[in-house]
């Protein structure tokens, strides 16, 4: 009963929040230009942005863009038909499946034909351009605070020319893994560790994780360790490389025994740097004859570092055409994300 009165109070104060006060995503960015252009809203895409920059619950009733403040040319007046859809997820796991990102508070806040987007051939002066395209809402969506906000705008049959939007980021360093042996049966894991820098004490350590040809429908667990253990357990399917020093949970794998491309955030440690760590994955397997799981073949990375200083506990993920469900390349770009202002 305890979270009744806070969502009570957001929701009366919500529209005047929503008419007194716009807050960008990232957040702090209002008369700010970004330090990067993101080419967009050709022919159909969808993009979906991830926040932790600013948790104040707060009413919303429309998403807008700017454009870069560089010159651009055949970014003319259009059209587009648009699905605009707004959630709340776990900052924690992000993953790149669009719509797993969509965990409570999920509505869809925009359905809508031949929204009118501007044109965008004359540079704005000085920096930055205004939010001039605008997406309202068809109904007021409540963000509640704490977890992250999602929003995921979804579109196709644009007839605008292509255009650069705004966005601002960090940099980031990653690198992939290497296997270390064979799972159970066929079971098999992918690592890449991305560092963010000290600009996000937080959560500037992301670990991409997935999985394949596991258990189906599993829950499913990352194992981490310091060293590689390289055990044969008792009733275990495979030798078991990651003790579980610290064990972190990933959700489960489908019913086709494949565990989604998805980034566990972990805080930054400086001192981590260089150091190399042992991962495996561990899966619930009622099928098995000895220990009720299954873990994967193990992966090993030596952390990259990073010395930016600067970046947002953002993050989005895109892919082209209208309708898409994953992200291209399976990436999601941590440090930042094009800038939408929300009001």
């Amino acid at each position: 009963m305890r979270p009744i009165l806070p969502i009570a109070l957001c929701l009366l104060a919500g529209p005047a929040l929503a008419q007194a006060t716009s807050y960008t995503v990232p957040y702090g960015l209002d008369s700010t230009p970004g330090n990067n252009a993101f080419s967009h809203w050709s022919g159909g895409r969808v993009l979906q942005v991830v926040d932790m920059s600013n948790r104040t619950p707060r009413a919303l009733n429309q998403i807008a863009f700017r454009r870069y403040q560089s010159t651009s040319t055949g970014a003319t007046s259009g059209a587009l038909d648009v699905i605009v859809t707004m959630a709340q997820c776990d900052w924690a796991v992000v993953d790149t499946v669009f719509k797993n990102n969509w965990q409570t508070n999920v509505v869809e806040v925009l359905n809508a034909k031949s929204v009118s987007i501007p044109d965008w051939t004359v540079a704005p002066n000085p920096a930055p351009a205004p939010f001039d395209m605008v997406f309202k809402f068809s109904k007021t969506w409540v963000y509640r605070g704490n977890s992250a906000l999602v929003w995921t705008v979804d579109y196709s049959n644009s007839t605008a020319n292509g255009r650069s939007m705004d966005r601002d980021y960090g940099t980031w360093n990653y690198v992939g893994g290497t296997s270390l042996g064979t799972g159970c049966g066929s079971y098999g894991d992918y690592l890449q560790f991305w560092n963010l820098g000290s600009a996000s004490p937080i959560s500037g350590f992301h670990l991409q994780v997935a999985g394949t040809n596991g258990p189906a429908t599993a829950p499913t667990f990352l194992l981490l360790d310091g060293s590689d253990s390289n055990l044969t357990v008792p009733g275990l399917c495979a030798k078991l490389h990651a003790l579980p020093t610290f064990i972190f949970y990933l959700g489960a794998s489908d019913a086709s025994g494949t565990l989604s491309h998805r980034y566990l955030t972990l805080p930054f440690l400086a001192g981590a740097q260089n150091a190399t760590i042992y991962t495996q994955l561990l899966a619930v397997d009622t099928t098995q004859t000895g220990l009720p799981f299954a873990v994967s073949g193990g992966q090993k990375v030596t952390i990259p570092s990073n010395t930016s200083t600067y970046g947002h506990p953002s993050c989005y993920l895109w892919a082209p055409g209208g309708g898409a469900t994953v992200a291209t390349g399976n990436f999601v770009f941590f440090s930042g994300a094009p800038i939408a202002e929300l009001k």
